[in-house]
């Protein structure tokens, strides 16, 4: 009976220490991570009294949106007014550091409804004096687990917004979003 008693106080003590001594928790939630990534700019179409070109200043931006209503938010392009860039009928490649962001989400919250969210504002320069016109602000919600579902192909997600709020102008703004696996 002693012996019993002992070889189970035994086994107890080595269950505990094999326990505590290892590194990795079978609790341990798994995460997923995100690449929002700012690709370009494209005037699809404007009229001929702007030369060829739009003077576009504005944000690029993206949003980490959690059931709970927690928000986490990165610029990924923002130029002001003196310093903006010229796009015109070919794609204006945004390859600026800073131009994306990774996002991490654990299990627990791509299943409680996660989403990440590109948003765009943007204005064209009035070299004239006149104001300067808006061209637009745009966003789209993109659930993460539709974003699982369709970057599964080993390409990003292509996000694409326009803006035509301006008579005439209409800008095409391109988002990628990439599901990242080690």
């Amino acid at each position: 009976m002693k012996t019993t008693h002992f070889l189970l106080k035994l086994l107890m003590i080595t269950l505990l220490c094999s326990c505590s001594s290892d590194n990795e928790s079978p609790l341990a939630a798994e995460e997923e991570s995100f690449r929002v990534k700012a690709i370009g700019l494209f005037a699809y179409q404007m009229p001929p009294t702007e030369g060829g070109a739009l003077e576009v200043y504005g944000t690029m931006s993206t949003k980490k949106i959690l059931g709970d209503d927690t928000v986490e938010e990165r610029i990924l392009w923002e130029r002001n007014r003196s310093n903006w860039v010229s796009v015109g009928s070919s794609v204006t490649d945004l390859n600026s550091e800073g131009s994306e962001y990774v996002f991490t989400l654990t299990e627990d919250e791509i299943r409680d409804g996660a989403e990440i969210e590109v948003n765009v504002n943007m204005m064209d320069k009035d070299p004239d004096g006149n104001p300067d016109d808006f061209l637009g602000e745009e966003s789209k919600l993109n659930p993460v687990g539709i974003i699982i579902i369709s970057a599964d192909q080993d390409e990003p997600m292509d996000v694409q917004l326009i803006l035509d709020d301006f008579n005439g102008i209409t800008l095409l703004v391109r988002f990628s979003i990439e599901h990242i696996r080690d």
